[in-house]
């Protein structure tokens, strides 16, 4: 009698352990990180602009031809615009006191420093626009664009582009007043003029 009663007691045993097996749950997180980043604007080459001393030096001075600037990028961003500086000499040329609007200078490489003789500068006019061969606007903020000095807007081009983008550079010797330095094309002193303009891409 008592084996029969230990016999039917075994499976109970072993269905009660069963009945308090469980399992738990966690997360596993997968992540990357992929960089927005564009490299600095690469020009192909100088922008060199032309010059004659006999025509005009307001306006009448020849298109340089274009520079082409390239602008890569690794993570698929868009390229929202690119800004001119000043360069280095538009405060320079007019003895410190750059106004709204005002044109850039090239400085003579013979010239030491600052140098506060107007005349071993030569002002210059830029030109960009994101389709190659354009042709000019001498209205600002449209194709022409002047320092950082004047209205918002007049120093920046749009460029919209994703992943990378190209613009066009164009320019010209212009001087806004000829009675800042030159009487005429014709008396401009002989050498090389210089200057460098900071070009910052915003994306």
């Amino acid at each position: 009698m008592k084996k029969i009663i230990l016999s039917s007691l075994a499976p109970l045993l072993i269905f009660a352990a069963q009945a308090y097996a469980s399992t738990e749950t966690g997360n596993l997180t997968v992540t990357t990180t992929i960089s927005a980043v564009c490299n600095v604007p690469s020009p192909n080459g100088n922008l060199v602009l032309p010059f004659s001393n006999s025509v005009s030096l307001i306006g009448a001075q020849s298109l340089s031809q274009d520079v082409v600037v390239s602008v890569t990028c690794t993570g698929n961003p868009t390229v929202s615009s690119v800004t001119f500086g000043d360069g280095l000499y538009a405060t320079d040329a007019l003895s410190g006191s750059k106004t709204a609007g005002s044109f850039r200078a090239m400085k003579r490489t013979t010239s030491i420093g600052i140098d506060s003789v107007k005349t071993n500068y030569l002002g210059y006019r830029l030109y960009a626009s994101k389709s190659s061969g354009f042709a000019p606007s001498e209205t600002v903020g449209n194709s022409q664009f002047t320092t950082a000095s004047a209205t918002p807007g007049d120093y920046t081009l749009t460029l919209g582009d994703t992943g990378a983008s190209t613009f066009y550079i164009k320019g010209r010797v212009y001087e806004a007043d000829l009675s800042r330095a030159w009487a005429s094309a014709a008396t401009v002193t002989g050498g090389t003029y210089n200057d460098t303009v900071v070009m910052t891409i915003s994306y």
